[in-house]
């Protein structure tokens, strides 16, 4: 997962699943909030009007769902290395809401409603979470051979499961596989984040960062010459790719 330098509002705002089911008990309390605020977040405002999103909607700030539990508010939280889901019902003052550590973790969310609500939740079958729910799984299988060294079977099971959702077609573009490959390669996973980073060069050719990050994982395996060569693709491709510029410098 990526360092964020600069406060951000999405991504480095922390807290805890215990502070956040306490901040949600309070949105649907009203606590805090004036009568119109209360309204407009709870309220819909807006719809993405695709097949497959019926019954979700957003409000202000949140989601809306709409089932035999009534008007329900969610989110989801992808940073790829954590991840996190909550979804609750104003009305009936009961919801829940978990935080994980993992790249899976929202492939959980269909399981974990289950346990803590019940029913049927449009929002588990609408686009956006269906990628997680359906693709997570496979990216694990995916990963696990990476890890095992299985390289050619994990091409394989890339190219035969995973590759057609990741890309500028699919669910998933190339920061997915990107951002998998740093953990590796911040976990000591070296051959591992090499293979990751081929694939996706191969599946995105024009993306000026997954050459930058092959050149990364490259070096740090010792392999000076490759490292050059695809910091120069990536400086190619972005010449205001200001760090290809200063590890070919340094690589000099």
């Amino acid at each position: 997962m990526k360092c964020h330098k600069r406060a951000l509002g999405p991504v480095t705002l922390q807290t805890t699943a215990g502070d956040y089911a306490r901040f949600l008990i309070a949105v649907m309390n009203g606590e805090g909030l004036t009568e119109q605020t209360y309204r407009d977040m709870l309220n819909f405002q807006s719809t993405y009007s695709k097949e497959g999103y019926e019954g979700v909607d957003w409000g202000l700030g949140m989601g809306l769902e709409r089932s035999d539990y009534g008007v329900g508010i969610w989110q989801w939280g992808d940073n790829t290395c954590a991840q996190a889901f909550y979804l609750a019902f104003p009305e009936r003052k009961f919801g829940v809401v978990y935080f994980t550590n993992s790249f899976f973790g929202l492939a959980l969310a269909d399981d974990i409603v289950d346990i803590a609500i019940g029913g049927e939740h449009p929002v588990m079958s609408c686009g956006i979470m269906q990628p997680y729910l359906n693709l997570s799984k496979l990216i694990f299988t995916f990963i696990q051979k990476l890890k095992k060294g299985e390289y050619r079977e994990a091409e394989d099971f890339f190219l035969r499961h995973l590759r057609e959702h990741i890309g500028p077609d699919g669910a998933y573009n190339e920061t997915l596989l990107n951002d998998i490959g740093h953990c590796l390669l911040k976990r000591k996973h070296l051959d591992a984040a090499v293979s990751i980073f081929k694939l996706n060069a191969e599946t995105n050719p024009n993306s000026w960062l997954v050459y930058d990050s092959l050149g990364e994982a490259y070096l740090k395996c010792g392999n000076k010459d490759l490292a050059i060569q695809n910091y120069k693709k990536s400086l190619k491709l972005n010449p205001d790719n200001s760090n290809a510029v200063r590890m070919l410098e340094k690589l000099k």
